[in-house]
């Protein structure tokens, strides 16, 4: 993970300990959503406030806020429920640092293809490039030195 991102989630961590949570009763939509666990998260200063649903499904963790699914990373009212553990999976993989980056071979040129002095012995220039070299050839030609 980059700086930035642990940097968000450490602030996610603090937002978190001011929300309290109670599990709920998964609803018949929720099972069918395979829904398995459920909880309200509110406000521990403003009870008032309307309350985020968090559902776990397929063993991760969803919040009504969408936040999670919008930031690629659990918002404050799932990690209110976590007690603000890091759980990778809870981070869409874009997040993630590649371990091993794979790196493609790249052929050294043949020595014999080109003389450097813009002479060449293996290839022939398409129309386009021949057309584009003989205008710079022609420009080339009305300097003076």
């Amino acid at each position: 993970m980059s700086s930035h991102v642990t940097d968000q989630f450490e602030e996610i961590n603090r937002d978190a300990q001011n929300y309290t949570f109670a599990p709920i009763q998964v609803t018949p939509s929720g099972s069918a959503r395979c829904v398995t666990k459920a909880w309200s998260v509110s406000r521990r200063e403003n009870s008032s406030a309307k309350p985020r649903i968090v559902e776990e499904i397929d063993g991760t963790l969803r919040c009504g806020c969408l936040e999670d699914i919008n930031r690629g990373m659990p918002c404050r009212h799932i990690q209110s429920i976590t007690g603000g553990a890091f759980v990778a999976a809870q981070f869409h993989s874009h997040h993630h640092r590649i371990e091993e980056a794979e790196i493609c071979p790249v052929a050294a040129p043949l020595d014999d293809e080109c003389d450097f002095s813009g002479n060449s012995s293996s290839f022939e220039l398409d129309d386009r490039a021949q057309h584009a070299t003989d205008k710079i050839d022609t420009a080339d030609a009305g300097q003076d030195d």
